[in-house]
């Protein structure tokens, strides 16, 4: 076990979602930069849009209820 607040200056995205539509509970100032758009009590299907974040709603869904979301990779794009 761990405390989120542990992770608020990790170079790593971490959240903590929770139900079937997968409810932003928590994240860390990674997360914030890098999905600015979804906050706290959001589901993930109303924050997340655009073709770029179609992989994490994808393993979001193929996780399920029941089970514990995947690890999730999306690639970003340079320019």
């Amino acid at each position: 076990m761990f405390e989120i607040e542990s992770l608020e200056e990790a170079a790593v995205a971490a959240a903590l979602m929770t139900g079937p539509r997968h409810r932003l509970v928590q994240h860390n100032r990674s997360f914030r930069e890098l999905f600015a758009s979804w906050r706290p009590g959001q589901e993930a299907g109303v924050a997340l849009t655009g073709p770029g974040l179609r992989p994490v709603l994808r393993a979001l869904d193929l996780a399920g209820a029941d089970r514990s979301a995947p690890l999730v990779d999306v690639p970003l794009s340079t320019p």
